[in-house]
């Protein structure tokens, strides 16, 4: 049961860190139309274009390092806890 809760405490960790990384996508989007406005970048496609990616590009580098260094944080990694 132990290794249970160890499991849907990895999964919750997961699910905070993609929340965390969506409600970022705030400040992303602004980043970019920062960028488009020192490049002088004044496209009708640029906006829709700038808002997929502001929320896409960091869910997809998250899932991409989770898939390939393994989850983002291990909870009690290395500790015991005695009940």
């Amino acid at each position: 049961t132990q290794q249970m809760m160890m499991d849907q405490m990895m999964q919750h960790q997961q699910w905070m860190w993609r929340t965390y990384l969506l409600l970022c996508s705030a400040v992303v989007i602004r980043l970019l139309g920062g960028l488009a406005a020192v490049l002088h970048w004044d496209a009708d496609w640029y906006y829709p274009l700038s808002v997929w990616t502001s929320w896409l590009a960091p869910l997809l580098a998250f899932e991409a390092l989770s898939r390939y260094r393994g989850p983002i944080a291990q909870v009690g990694e290395g500790k015991t806890r005695s009940t």
